[in-house]
């Protein structure tokens, strides 16, 4: 398994995979803890409740076992002093919302300096973050007794701190930045769970706990496995053979083992923040001569539903291709189209959604690559000298290329993509007549 490329980064990595009731625990990364004496009593490891199996969360029952502690003032001065850029994340488990309820906490109530993250709500909660005593950064959608990973970013080139909230289940928010106001002195240490006034210390359970320094991290996604310091990490590719800076993602697991590496489909929507929420299905036409068409399906759509519609009609949506070979995930875009169309339907156990849209023809390729198709399903021709080849999908392949297979050669007119939950192929064709090899050109390759 490759490593975190911002390990050398990460200030403080806690994951509380401690004997149940353990009052101490020493982090993978960073200070030592301290769990603090609040009511006489500790904050303790808890193995009934945690996001990853076999592992353990962090107990904290609002009134007795309170808050933890690391490291000492100076260890948290660079969050606050605009010096460089920063992340800090968490993976949550509320159960009790009611008034003030604290996720991160570094902040100096006399200096006015320092972090501030929190929650507050009664059925469901909206998450603040304010830095420095300065205005408050807000997103809502959290909601009890469910996994959430909560995070809080500040961007040095823009001087600005965002706050983030993703669930288990795929839906992701974030505020609108808002800009740091100007502290140098000294802020507090780091307490996860803490805050000054009695009964808003956070009720439930922190899984893991991860502050990065100097990195911006896509905090849109949800990790397989608890974070340490041997995590997978994604590079991000945004076309053949072109790579760029490694980025974590999130992604809609639907698809079966592909020439063993664990290959997804993942569906986004643009805007901001930009979604990326799970399908069940998909299945787009690309072609050179004629318009493109997208259409997916989202199930068990009820988190979505105000997403979706606020975005159709002004945002696009797309399906990329990712696959996970030796702990490198590669994404490629396939298709994309305007987000014209979404249906919702009541379904026997919950509401699902379509959502379709059209798109102009793609363009011819600039350059020309011949692709040799492998599982191949089925071979159709017509009296007019159409060819079409079903197969699996190939994600390199794009209208305008030279598919080659058997002993036939032609220019790819269209692709037509279909994937569910238990299949995925393609449709390539040509809308002219093949052109026929020569012995030589199937020896050339």
């Amino acid at each position: 398994m490759a490593l975190d490329p911002y390990v050398s980064n990460v200030e403080l990595l806690c994951n509380y995979d401690g004997g149940d009731g353990d009052t101490f625990y020493t982090s993978e990364i960073g200070p030592s803890p301290d769990f603090n004496l609040i009511n006489g009593s500790q904050a303790e490891v808890d193995t009934a409740i945690s996001e990853f199996a076999g592992g353990g969360s962090l107990l904290l029952n609002g009134t007795s076992q309170t808050y933890n502690s690391f490291g000492v003032d100076a260890d948290w001065n660079w969050i606050h002093d605009g010096s460089e850029s920063w992340t800090v994340e968490a993976i949550v488990y509320p159960t009790l919302f009611s008034g003030n309820k604290s996720v991160f906490d570094t902040y100096n109530p006399t200096r006015k300096t320092g972090i501030q993250l929190w929650y507050t709500g009664a059925t469901t909660a909206t998450l603040s973050l304010r830095l420095n005593n300065g205005l408050t950064a807000t997103t809502t959608g959290l909601t009890k007794n469910a996994w959430h990973l909560i995070a809080a970013t500040y961007d040095v080139a823009t001087n600005q701190y965002t706050c983030h909230k993703r669930r288990s289940s795929g839906s992701y928010t974030a505020s609108s930045p808002r800009t740091r106001t100007a502290k140098t002195t000294d802020s507090d240490w780091l307490r996860v769970g803490y805050y000054r006034a009695s009964g808003g210390w956070l009720t439930g359970n922190v899984d893991c706990v991860r502050v990065t320094r100097g990195i911006i991290r896509d905090v849109n996604y949800w990790p397989a496995e608890p974070w340490d310091g041997t995590i997978s990490f994604t590079a991000y590719m945004s076309a053949p053979f072109i790579f760029s800076s490694p980025t974590l993602i999130t992604y809609a697991n639907f698809s079966s083992q592909v020439e063993g590496a664990s290959s997804t489909y993942i569906m986004e929507i643009s805007g901001t923040p930009i979604l990326r929420i799970p399908i069940s299905s998909w299945q787009a036409t690309s072609q050179l001569d004629n318009v493109e068409y997208l259409q997916c399906v989202v199930p068990a759509v009820d988190d979505y539903v105000t997403d979706i519609s606020e975005r159709q009609g002004s945002s696009n949506f797309a399906i990329y291709r990712t696959s996970v070979i030796d702990g490198y995930e590669h994404n490629v875009k396939l298709v994309e189209a305007p987000l014209t169309s979404a249906s919702f339907a009541q379904g026997r156990i919950n509401y699902t959604c379509s959502i379709s849209g059209y798109s102009p023809a793609a363009s011819e390729p600039t350059l020309v690559v011949s692709h040799n198709l492998l599982d191949v399903r089925s071979v159709q021709t017509s009296a007019t000298g159409t060819f079409r080849i079903r197969s699996a999908i190939d994600w390199l392949v794009r209208p305008g290329d030279t598919v080659v297979y058997s002993a036939y050669s032609f220019k790819a007119s269209f692709i037509n993509y279909y994937a569910n939950e238990s299949d995925a192929y393609m449709d390539v064709g040509s809308r002219v007549e093949p052109v026929a090899l020569t012995d030589q050109d199937v020896l050339d390759g």
